[in-house]
């Protein structure tokens, strides 16, 4: 009997244990299930595709090697109609717009001349304490900007610089337009990039200033706003003079704090910094230099380089005393012969280097050669280098040379980038250049751009 329960015990143990091996472990207490490979790829995938969506931008185009990189970053970069990568034509929307030939990429507005929806622009909130009157008068004397980064801003930008372009005629119009070219690539040398001051063409309602036009522009640097007619009740004598109270729409232009005005006549040949740092107060809210007349300084100062405090205050009373007729000027002299009488004992001093007037060069040589090394700004008032060699005083030969030969580096650098592109529009703004008289932008000048 003991050996039958003995049998009996080892043939059906009293408690049955569990087995531990590995498989019989991983049967009975089953442990958390491992990740499938395509979801583990799939999560991978997923964060390399939001690495890139937020670094790309930084990130260099050559980044973009290879088959796959070139398909990741073209993906990228179509991802919205409205991102592109900001080149000729392309506009500014990040604090202190980018350089024209930047390769940031930004959010752009078409620009004028193209077909767009304007872009609407409430006024600032420095004009809330106008009346009514006063507040329809300077929306309605203002730039209209198209710049999503204009549209977009919340306080005025610390400083711009402005030239202007009016109806003066096609073949002045064209002149002129020749001039801001150069302007703008001496301003590309010694002026700080757009991304800090940005430089703006207003162009006057009516100017003939097409598609072509704006390219020409772009090319060189400048972007463009379009403001109305401006004119007193009795014009200047002078036809290209008649259209230059414009400029008193900006005092109006108060998306920015102080404004470099620059005529079209004028080039850039040394550092800026200087003048851009003049100190202005609400009393004394203009400098400039002193005019030269028959061979000697004036009493009064010129308008071809300023710098000017913006407020529509300030606009709102230049305007009315336009408007009535209340001040007694020299109406030949157009808003120049205006604002000396207006700040004649308010306007702050502007050395001599930073418009530095060509007719000191023919009347006070000496002068001229003694301060010739720290001028910063040259302004061609009765000798425009554009208007051909027979028109130029022998004497002012040397100083339109300067002109000339910053028009030659301009259309090399043009041209040579336009060969580049393959882009059919800027091509032909490089061959605008009228004395490079080579094939290779594609053709030669002919006579209605030969002028």
């Amino acid at each position: 009997m003991s050996n039958m329960s003995s049998a009996a015990l080892q043939m059906k143990p009293a408690v049955s244990l569990p087995q531990y091996s590995p498989s019989s472990w991983t049967r009975k207490f089953p442990a958390t299930p491992s990740l499938r490979p395509s979801v583990i790829i799939l999560a991978v995938s997923l964060v390399f595709i939001v690495c890139l969506v937020l670094y790309a931008p930084s990130m260099p185009l050559s980044s973009g090697s290879g088959l796959m990189g070139r398909r990741l970053m073209s993906t990228l970069h179509r991802r919205s109609d409205q991102d592109v990568t900001l080149g000729p034509g392309g506009l500014w929307q990040q604090e202190g717009p980018p350089h024209p030939r930047s390769t940031a990429r930004v959010k752009a507005t078409p620009i004028i001349g193209h077909t767009q929806k304007q872009t609407k622009q409430p006024l600032p909130a420095t004009t809330g304490h106008l009346d009514d009157a006063s507040r329809v008068l300077a929306k309605k004397y203002r730039c209209r900007f198209t710049d999503a980064w204009i549209a977009t801003r919340s306080e005025p930008h610390p400083l711009a610089i402005f030239s202007l372009l009016s109806d003066s005629g096609q073949h002045m119009t064209e002149g002129y337009l020749r001039g801001l070219e150069v302007l703008g690539y001496s301003l590309g040398q010694y002026a700080p990039s757009p991304r800090q001051v940005p430089r703006y063409v207003m162009i006057m309602e009516g100017t003939p200033c097409d598609s072509m036009c704006i390219r020409r522009l772009h090319d060189s640097g400048w972007r463009v706003c379009k403001a109305p007619k401006l004119r007193p009740p009795h014009l200047s004598s002078h036809a290209r003079y008649r259209d230059q109270f414009i400029k008193l729409i900006l005092w109006n232009t108060i998306q920015f704090r102080r404004i470099l005005y620059l005529d079209s006549d004028t080039l850039a040949v040394g550092s800026l910094n200087r003048i851009l740092s003049t100190n202005l107060t609400a009393q004394r809210p203009l400098s400039a230099t002193a005019g030269v007349q028959h061979g000697a300084f004036a009493k009064t100062f010129n308008m071809g380089v300023a710098v000017i405090k913006t407020s529509s205050d300030e606009f709102v009373r230049l305007y009315n005393l336009m408007a009535a007729a209340s001040v007694k000027y020299q109406e030949t002299m157009a808003e120049q012969g205006f604002l000396n009488v207006v700040y004649a004992k308010t306007v702050v001093p502007m050395r001599l280097e930073d418009n530095a007037n060509v007719a000191i060069s023919r009347f006070m040589p000496d002068l001229w050669r003694a301060r010739l090394s720290d001028i910063r700004l040259v302004h061609y008032t009765n000798s425009k280098p554009w208007r051909g060699p027979e028109s130029i005083k022998p004497v002012h030969k040397p100083v339109v040379d300067m002109w000339m030969k910053r028009k030659q580096m301009m259309c090399r650098t043009r041209c040579a980038r336009a060969n580049g592109s393959g882009c059919g529009m800027a091509k032909a703004a490089a061959c605008a250049c009228q004395d490079f008289q080579t094939s290779t932008c594609g053709r030669k000048p002919t006579a209605k751009t030969a002028r």
